[in-house]
């Protein structure tokens, strides 16, 4: 779906009650055709032994005109800052069967943040097995033609990685052309940042934006000023909405159409 100028996308994460079929239809029924598949139990498994329900959810995608866009996995409690090498060993292989699962759904974006990390460790440490693994998963994900974006996090839920300027430099350090940028409006304005800020800093690298929740009007016209032509994907913190989301989704989607023609209206 094209609202105004920006590409919407929606995600499945807050369905946590409910089945795929059923988001699926939800989604037709509001004319977004766009989905951010979040990859996460009850709609997709995956661990860091194997996948095995990616078979679940493409019937859906071939019997209608849902569109897969990014894959967002859930993290767990995989950590790629984690300093336990048998901590570490698992994580690439979660997240390299994520990559996998992302191949087999034709999805060519994987979006990533850089939650948990052990606090009792040093940050250069932290940074640097984060920056070592990732490198090494950013290689692997080539050979299957998808790209990472990725994000960063506040500081109570990640001791690294909290800033674009701290993003900047791990970007350069992991020196990979798949690596891509991911913003999350919640973290940013949480952080004091702003997506305008953001787009002058990283500009076409930009790959995915996480509307997040009740955005304030600033983020919209920011997104719209940039000219960005990638997908915004409506992304919500708020548990409140598993229990009632498809009314939560269109009440988002009529406020966010508000918000397009208050910054249309300048």
């Amino acid at each position: 779906m094209r609202n105004g100028e920006m590409r919407i996308a929606n995600s499945n994460m807050h369905y946590f009650y409910y089945s795929w079929e059923y988001f699926a239809g939800v989604q037709i029924n509001l004319g977004n055709n766009n989905v951010e598949l979040y990859g996460a139990t009850p709609h997709l498994w995956i661990d860091h032994y194997d996948f095995n329900d990616c078979r679940n959810i493409l019937p859906g995608l071939l019997d209608t005109d849902i569109k897969l866009v990014a894959f967002t996995p859930k993290p767990y409690n995989y950590c790629f800052a984690a300093v336990d090498e048998a901590h570490r060993s698992v994580t690439l292989n979660y997240y390299k069967n994520c990559i996998r699962a992302a191949k087999s759904l034709g999805v060519k974006l994987m979006n990533i943040s850089p939650a948990g990390g052990c606090r009792d460790f040093d940050i250069g440490k932290l940074s640097e097995r984060f920056r070592d693994t990732l490198r090494e998963l950013c290689k692997y994900s080539e050979d299957y033609g998808v790209s990472i974006a990725l994000g960063t996090e506040t500081a109570e839920q990640s001791p690294l990685l909290n800033t674009g300027h701290q993003l900047v430099e791990m970007k350069d350090q992991i020196d990979c052309c798949n690596l891509k940028v991911l913003v999350n409006t919640g973290v940013l304005n949480r952080c004091g940042e702003t997506v305008k800020e953001w787009f002058e800093i990283f500009g076409s690298d930009i790959a995915y934006v996480h509307l997040v929740d009740n955005p304030p009007l600033q983020n919209i016209r920011d997104i719209l000023d940039a000219g960005y032509e990638g997908y915004t994907g409506l992304w919500t913190t708020d548990e409140d909405l598993w229990y009632a989301p498809a009314e939560a989704d269109r009440l988002r989607l009529k406020e966010l159409e508000g918000l397009l023609e208050r910054a249309d209206a300048g």
